[in-house]
């Protein structure tokens, strides 16, 4: 358990966040409305190198790729083959080191880090919550609209999260979450601690299961953009956005892609849709059919 102490320091350190300077450069372009496609902008790879800083290793060497408006682009390859360090460059956490990414034939260091991030949302395999309540939770995804309440409730909507929440949550969105650890005092004084852990059990705040907890995630993804669908509403967005799904995982998404690109060891191996690839016989190929036969085997 946690003393008050180190949650006033984890409080503090939260706090300490909005302090932190952005280690990539910002463009000097605004932009109030971009002027890409309505279905959807386009996104361009072209010869990009990219190493993490104090590494020696390159992750990325000589990767190109173009995604067209509306497109559905699936990234595939082994663990530690470059996938997740283009979601890296794409959401500008980092700038490459060679080359050049454009989006809509715009060099994306030209805008502004806050009006170039807000074209962009991301939903990572991994994702933080906080010991806050519910719409709090899903504010977070756009802090300029956090009490916009209509906006926080198409989210939850969106990301499928509005079922449970008023089905199991008494208190609705303004139920307090329980973060990573449960909130305890301790004392040397009996009576203190007696009585400021009444006080916390009158704020009990409430768990949530996993995929609860991802549900509110995907919620808060779609605050930027709150009609997007994922996972199992990709399809039906084609056309709408361009859309770039990182997995090592094959299935009906990878058969039904606009395109698939195949990464192995920082590099594109392989390009094409599901049957070109099938066709070629190449990494992707096996890889496939290696899943494959791991499903159908009984």
């Amino acid at each position: 358990m946690q003393s008050l102490e180190q949650h006033f320091d984890c409080i503090r350190i939260l706090y300490s966040c909005t302090d932190i300077q952005n280690q990539v450069p910002d463009g000097d372009e605004e932009i109030s409305d971009f002027p890409g496609d309505p279905a959807g902008l386009s996104l361009q790879f072209k010869n990009v190198t990219f190493k993490y800083p104090q590494s020696s290793k390159l992750a990325l060497e000589g990767v190109s790729f173009t995604i067209e408006p509306g497109q559905l682009c699936v990234v595939v390859g082994r663990n530690g083959s470059g996938k997740s360090s283009i979601v890296k460059l794409i959401s500008r956490l980092y700038d490459c080191t060679g080359g050049m990414i454009l989006v809509e034939n715009h060099p994306v260091q030209q805008f502004r880090l806050t009006a170039y991030r807000r074209l962009v949302s991301t939903l990572p395999q991994e994702f933080t919550f906080f010991p806050l309540t519910v719409a709090e939770n899903i504010g977070l995804g756009d802090p300029e609209h956090a009490e916009d309440h209509d906006r926080i409730l198409k989210a939850a909507e969106s990301g499928g999260a509005i079922e449970f929440i008023e089905r199991d949550l008494a208190d609705g969105f303004r139920t307090r979450l329980k973060g990573p650890s449960a909130f305890h005092i301790h004392s040397g004084d009996d009576r203190f601690s007696q009585w400021a852990n009444k006080e916390v059990q009158k704020h009990r705040a409430t768990s949530l299961s996993g995929g609860q907890w991802q549900k509110l995630a995907l919620s808060r993804t779609f605050m930027r953009s709150s009609d997007v669908y994922l996972f199992q509403r990709l399809r039906d967005l084609r056309g709408k956005k361009t859309m770039l799904f990182v997995t090592h995982r094959f299935g009906h998404l990878t058969r039904t892609a606009d395109k698939i690109i195949v990464m192995e060891a920082g590099q594109v191996l392989e390009q094409g849709t599901h049957s070109d690839l099938l066709a070629k016989e190449g990494l992707y190929a096996r890889m496939y059919n290696s899943q494959a036969m791991a499903f159908s085997t009984v």
